[in-house]
């Protein structure tokens, strides 16, 4: 007869032991925490004290059927600083999806804490969220196409989208609009600085709220984020004429074998993550957008730009600069009565400042 499912946590001081997972088996599909990802959640900033869950774990026996990361973070909430955890990583091997292993982490996750947030998921497990009552604010995609060798590999195959690449890619990095607001841009005198990291004399400024529910910014916060990584990400901080610091964003590339469930291969993704205006009236969202395009842009290895919206107020004037609006990512969250956001008005999405970069989005 078959061992009973049952979940086990991890705490940030069981993590801290590097031989923690060998007390399981681990399917091939499912990771234990390790490398980059370990050493960001033991030394984490905004983590709370040693018994901080990082880690469900569903097993059978000894043997490991599916996990899920927990990621300490903070929201301002009406002003005052409350403490969230991240969802990150849920997985189950294949072999046991039949369990309900996870339906059973999800449910455990959004019971382990008053609050737990997720940004990205799949359509597959979306409708499990749905019927669980997360909240989920969808994040339109915008989509800019520089090369079409991607678009015509998927529509025509390798051969024939050779020989019509040079039209094409023509075509497709012929963006006026986009070019002559770079200009408009330029004419302010707006300086892009490249940073390794955000000073701490900003910190104020990151801390300022921007709606009653704002997920926290700070040197500390986005530095960590920084320096643990998996992949390639570069800072940048823009200062107006007079060298102050008006506003700030993050850039990611990855090249991904499979980047959409359209079906595109081989293609090297350039991600807007993260962004914040510093100095209201002096910058707008749009403005440091289109910064962050010209900066992907200079990147020859780019096929394709991608930002994700947490509105759409700069979203038609990007469409009107060639960007495609094509699907979403998600930002939920789940709030226990006795969470601060527990109240009908976070309800609301308007409510809120969040980005794509938030969560685990720009570990990964």
């Amino acid at each position: 007869m078959a061992e009973r499912l049952t979940l086990q946590i991890v705490t940030r001081e069981r993590l801290r032991d590097p031989d923690y997972a060998k007390a399981w088996q681990w399917p091939e599909e499912v990771a234990p925490i390790g490398g980059p990802m370990r050493e960001f959640l033991i030394d984490h900033p905004l983590a709370e004290s040693e018994s901080d869950p990082v880690q469900i774990v569903a097993t059978t026996g000894s043997q490991v059927v599916g996990r899920i990361n927990l990621i300490a973070g903070r929201v301002q909430v009406d002003g005052q600083s409350a403490h969230v955890l991240w969802g990150s990583g849920l997985e189950v091997a294949e072999q046991y999806r039949h369990t309900g292993a996870g339906l059973m982490l999800m449910l455990r996750m959004g019971s382990i804490h008053p609050t737990v947030c997720v940004v990205g998921i799949s359509k597959v497990v979306t409708p499990l969220y749905e019927k669980l009552r997360w909240e989920i604010f969808p994040m339109r995609r915008h989509v800019l196409l520089r090369r079409s060798r991607p678009v015509l590999e998927r529509l025509l195959g390798s051969g024939a989208a050779t020989l019509a690449r040079p039209f094409a890619g023509a075509l497709l990095a012929l963006h006026s609009g986009l070019v002559r607001a770079w200009i408009s841009v330029r004419e302010r005198g707006l300086h892009v600085e490249a940073l390794e990291a955000l000073p701490a004399e900003l910190d104020a400024q990151l801390a300022a709220p921007r709606a009653p529910a704002t997920c926290l910014r700070s040197s500390a916060s986005v530095n960590w984020l920084l320096s643990h990584h998996t992949g390639t990400r570069r800072l940048y901080l823009v200062r107006g004429h007079d060298s102050r610091a008006l506003g700030y964003f993050i850039v990611t590339t990855k090249f991904h074998a499979s980047a959409s469930s359209e079906g595109f291969k081989n293609l090297t993704l350039g991600s807007i993550k993260d962004w914040m205006v510093l100095a209201p009236g002096a910058i707008g969202e749009l403005d440091l957008l289109l910064l962050a395009t010209r900066e992907l842009c200079r990147d020859a290895a780019v096929d394709a730009i991608e930002v994700c919206l947490p509105d759409d107020a700069s979203g038609p004037t990007l469409r009107r600069m060639g960007f495609l609006a094509k699907g979403d990512l998600k930002f939920l969250f789940k709030a226990a009565p006795q969470s601060p956001l527990a109240a009908a008005p976070f309800r609301d999405r308007n409510n809120w400042w969040f980005r794509p970069a938030d969560g685990d989005s720009l570990f990964f």
